[in-house]
């Protein structure tokens, strides 16, 4: 992919602008194709840099990008048939959302779909799913929500106690399009934080991520528990642009490359 000419000619470039343009075109890359998990993964992105890292957002002229992915999410089935697995169920209710947000689109979801689908990723042990989808879908006024208490995961899984914390942010910020007070979210980002060298050791490049443009989004001031853990996602870029493991499931290499993209731009906006 061939950069805007632009996009580093200034005075002083940011030491990561050559690694934020590899992976942007790593992100165009990896969510290229009809497949709608890859589209909503596309648009939803590119909604959340708007708001999280304007200055790279207009540098790298995503404006009209952003609009053919919106364009393209139109006509996506909102149907949330029985067995729908959660990757699916996740595209599809991240698809609605956009669309809400960004044109104020019914988000044509059934509101007794949406229940038995989150009652199912519930018993199913897929809580977290089973709660962010409730919460995305109240946003756009149908309230089928699965109650999880603050701090439900902890003692349960690690992972999923962190990407509570992570999407508490998200939720609350209407994903970073909401400026939120680091005093008020304290707790989840000191817990984010404290968790880095955790994240590390279990090579969990997505999570390090959302860590991450979660805390500049609250713009918490910087330990060096944040700075270790930024050099080390910095450090797991592959060649080609892309974040991930070697062999995971293109929507997955699609993910944890677009965590990175913020996280990236986000460190860039912050100066």
């Amino acid at each position: 992919m061939t950069l805007p000419s632009n996009f580093s000619d200034t005075e002083q470039v940011h030491p990561l602008t050559a690694r934020l343009g590899s992976t942007w075109g790593a992100f165009l890359d990896s969510t290229h194709g009809p497949a709608v998990e890859l589209r909503a993964l596309r648009a939803l992105t590119l909604h959340m840099l708007e708001a999280h890292a304007p200055t790279s957002f207009t540098q790298l002229q995503m404006q009209p990008l952003l609009d053919r992915a919106c364009t393209a999410l139109a006509g996506t089935s909102l149907h949330l048939p029985s067995g729908l697995n959660a990757d699916a169920a996740q595209a599809r209710i991240d698809a609605a959302y956009v669309l809400h947000q960004r044109a104020g689109v019914s988000c044509g979801l059934q509101a007794e779909e949406l229940k038995a689908l989150l009652r199912s990723l519930a018993e199913s042990g897929d809580t977290l799913h089973a709660w962010v989808l409730g919460e995305m879908a109240a946003q756009m006024g149908i309230d089928r929500r699965v109650i999880v208490e603050a701090r439900w995961f902890q003692g349960r899984s690690q992972v999923h106690d962190l990407y509570w914390c992570t999407h508490r942010v998200l939720l609350a910020s209407r994903f970073l399009h909401v400026a939120l007070r680091h005093k008020d979210w304290s707790s989840e980002l000191d817990t984010c934080v404290l968790a880095g060298p955790w994240i590390e050791e279990t090579e969990n490049i997505d999570l390090a991520g959302e860590v991450l443009f979660c805390i500049q989004h609250c713009a918490a001031e910087p330990s060096g528990l944040y700075g270790r853990l930024l050099e080390w996602l910095v450090s797991c870029q592959r060649a080609d642009g892309s974040f991930g493991a070697p062999d995971p499931s293109p929507f997955a290499r699609a993910h944890t490359t677009a965590a990175a993209l913020l996280a990236l731009a986000g460190e860039i906006e912050r100066g």
